[in-house]
């Protein structure tokens, strides 16, 4: 079913998005490392009547229909991708990529029925994008880029990244970073085959276009329009997490240093503490002075959360980086200032391994289910080896830079975007347009020619 556009079509309305904002090239159907699947079949069907274009330019079919679905099939016995209309005529067939083009206003194409080569961690669901979509074909399928204006990008983005019915500013927020960080993305972008600035899984940015998008979060992307984060005058690298557990991570182990940790409330959390404190502190309910626990809209899950693993099963998994025979005992070989596992030692009867980072603990313990590395373990033994561990844990995500449940929660309290941000990310700055700034500010950027004198203002240089 195709999603009908939640806001006003008319690209001359005030409100409506930068028509020199830039384009950005998305990666479809990631999987969790960031790596575009490679799919056989989808269906496709547009809003509007749409064109086929081929690599070279060339529009090679101009009269497809507005909601007549298509198929894009991939032949293994000549390496061939086939498309065929809604009356299953081939229309178009090439080894090379082209490109689906819908020519109304706010044009979107919806996938459907998506087969995959391997689908494993990939979410599969019919999803609906805005802009054109490149079919992408290699010698085992079809890859695909959804090329899409940046602000429109940012309404599913900013969608996704917050639950239905979150305060305004914390949608405002969450616009400003996922903006930084898309822009950081396509200004950062390593050399691939797609030519893909940024892929759609939570590896870069969860997006899954125009099928989720909120009305609240586009009005949000609407109202920051060009706004983003800077370090000294360049766009910043960004980082976002669910859940912080009630303070933050240091970014430096993540190639970050300019994301410092912050306590996630009005009082400050303990830089450094004791077992005993760490121990007491993730078996007790959170503090209701935490920002993460002031909006009520995240589950209870995301703040504190127990595992019971078993000790054969973290064995046998080990085995991937050293046979260690039967568990005796794991403990944290070090912990970051906010008490986040840095580096985990698992002994067993054979050998020992010394686990670093969070991939290469999740992998050993808890493979894609390990919410975050802040957590305490409590051994249960059967003599002297360990039959099972019990994580003690809160937070969810590696902790560095926005943590959504904490802006939820500033936001909820009436404390406005830009706070926010700051609170987040204190040795960032906001760049804004000229016609956002403080009146002082854009009387700064419009400044008289060099040559000319200034006028005498005492308020001339004023930020």
């Amino acid at each position: 079913r195709l999603t009908r556009p939640l806001l006003p079509e008319e690209p001359e309305a005030e409100d409506g998005p930068a028509p020199s904002a830039p384009t950005l090239r998305v990666g479809l159907f990631n999987a969790p490392d960031g790596k575009p699947a490679t799919a056989a079949r989808i269906y496709f069907t547009c809003n509007s009547d749409f064109k086929i274009v081929a690599a070279s330019g060339d529009v090679v079919h101009d009269n497809g229909k507005s909601q007549h679905q298509w198929e894009v099939t991939f032949r293994p016995e000549n390496n061939i991708v086939e498309l065929r209309d809604n009356s299953r005529n081939i229309q178009y067939t090439s080894k090379q990529s082209f490109r689906i083009v819908p020519t109304g206003r706010q044009g979107s194409v919806l996938i459907k029925s998506a087969v995959f080569k391997d689908s494993i961690g990939i979410d599969i669901g019919d999803r609906e994008v805005r802009g054109s979509l490149d079919i992408l074909p290699n010698p085992y399928g079809f890859k695909l880029v959804n090329e899409a204006n940046m602000e429109e990008y940012l309404y599913g983005v900013v969608s996704a990244g917050l639950p239905h019915g979150s305060p305004s500013d914390a949608y405002k927020a969450q616009a400003v970073v996922s903006r930084t960080r898309a822009l950081w993305e396509k200004a950062h972008r390593q050399e691939n085959l797609e030519r893909m600035d940024i892929c759609d899984s939570a590896a870069c940015q969860k997006y899954m276009g125009l099928s989720e998008e909120m009305r609240e979060a586009a009005l949000a992307v609407r109202a920051t329009q060009g706004i983003y984060l800077t370090q000294n005058g360049e766009v910043a690298r960004v980082l976002q997490h669910d859940n912080c557990g009630g303070i933050t991570e240091d970014g430096s182990a993540l190639g970050a240093p300019q994301l410092v940790s912050v306590s996630d409330g009005e009082k400050p959390i303990a830089a450094t503490r004791s077992a005993d404190q760490l121990e007491l502190w993730t078996h007790e309910y959170p503090a209701a002075d935490r920002y993460c626990e002031a909006s009520g809209l995240t589950p209870p899950v995301e703040s504190r959360w127990m595992r019971v693993l078993s000790a054969a099963d973290i064995s046998r998994r080990a085995e991937a980086v050293r046979y260690l025979g039967a568990i005796r005992h794991m403990h944290a070989a070090k912990r970051a200032a906010s008490g986040r596992i840095l580096a985990l030692e698992i002994v067993g009867a054979k050998d020992t391994i010394v686990l670093e980072g969070d991939k290469a603990i999740a992998d050993v313990l808890s493979p894609g289910s390990l919410r975050s590395t802040l957590f305490t373990i409590q051994p249960l033994m059967s003599g002297s080896k360990a039959d099972r561990f019990i994580l003690w844990g809160a937070g969810t995500g590696h902790g560095v830079g926005l943590c959504r449940a904490g802006a939820l929660g500033q936001a909820s309290m009436g404390r406005k975007w830009d706070a926010i941000i700051k609170h987040y990310f204190p040795r960032l700055q906001l760049n804004l347009p000229v016609e956002k700034r403080p009146a002082a500010a854009a009387a700064k950027s419009a400044a008289p020619a060099a040559g000319r004198r200034k006028p005498k203002n005492p308020h001339w240089n004023r930020q």
